[in-house]
């Protein structure tokens, strides 16, 4: 955060601030609230892949989870009723729960690194710190190319277009 607000590298040192991951790493979340207590590994979570078509309201505000990892309620009952993942992971939108846990529950920070290679490409306007990405660019606050329609998640709103 003290990157964000101009802090030099050096003043940054003097705060023993840890080292930032590598750009491909630096959206990347594991998420392990009720993984290791069910025996199954942590989901590994890619912010490049989902922020290609989403707004981040959509996660965090329309479906509920929490800016904070791992203090969300998400189970996999939750999950398959709709909710959170299951939002979208339905099979309609994107690929659903099928038995292919290990797709999700990898346990690998660095899973999803392909995704940030397609991801980084695009003309964002940039920054000298985190991910290098801008987000606070107007060009960044709404979906690139959002292929879900409002009628889609019955009862949530997903933004179409950047104008309104």
């Amino acid at each position: 955060m003290l990157l964000g607000l101009g802090i030099s590298a050096v003043e940054a040192a003097f705060f023993n601030l840890p080292q930032l991951p590598p750009a491909e790493e630096y959206g990347n979340i594991l998420i392990n609230r009720a993984s290791a207590a069910n025996n199954v590994k942590s989901v590994s979570f890619s912010h490049w892949q989902h922020r290609l078509k989403y707004t981040c309201r959509v996660c965090h505000s329309e479906l509920g989870f929490n800016m904070k990892t791992n203090t969300t309620e998400i189970t996999e009952l939750a999950n398959r009723k709709g909710k959170y993942c299951g939002a979208c992971h339905n099979g309609k939108i994107a690929f659903r729960h099928n038995g292919n846990c290990d797709k999700c529950h990898n346990g690998n920070i660095a899973y999803a690194q392909g995704k940030f290679d397609v991801f980084s490409k695009f003309p964002f306007a940039r920054t000298s710190y985190g991910d290098g990405i801008n987000w606070w660019s107007p060009s960044h606050r709404y979906p690139l190319s959002c292929q879900v329609r409002q009628d889609q998640i019955p009862g949530y709103f997903v933004r179409q277009d950047a104008g309104s």
